[in-house]
């Protein structure tokens, strides 16, 4: 049996057999190509992808610099042009956040990009909705 991932990229799916005649069943069974199936997924409502869009690369800019500190934090790391916020204590003598100008941005991208990744992934590998 072939790799069903190696399957992603077919013109079909593999689950639909053609009938007698050798056509497909219906337009329905075709699968798309994946990366049509994500600007697919994004038209459907528009004002909900920009919405989701923005608060993944949002809340990977917030968190980023904090996740990234630790690095700073415990000697891994040192900026040339460090920004330092306190978090804990007087003028952050406990606990304070070390990071630079470039790390909000990478990580409100890296956010964007893997709040997408989780809807593409959803799409292309059939995953069912789970109510609990």
């Amino acid at each position: 049996d072939a790799d069903p991932l190696l399957g992603l990229f077919d013109d079909r799916r593999s689950d639909v057999d053609d009938d007698d005649e050798g056509q497909q069943r219906d337009e329905s069974s075709t699968w798309m190509v994946p990366a049509q199936m994500l600007i697919d997924k994004a038209t459907d409502d528009p004002q909900r992808s920009i919405s989701f869009s923005i608060f993944m690369a949002f809340c990977g800019a917030m968190l980023g610099p904090f996740l990234d500190s630790y690095h700073s934090l415990f000697g891994v790391l040192a900026y040339d042009t460090p920004l330092t916020f306190p978090i804990l204590g007087s003028g952050g003598d406990i606990l304070q956040c070390v990071t630079t100008y470039w790390v909000p941005p990478l990580f409100g991208l890296a956010g964007f990009l893997i709040g997408w990744l989780y809807i593409w992934l959803d799409e292309v590998l059939d995953v069912e909705d789970v109510v609990a």
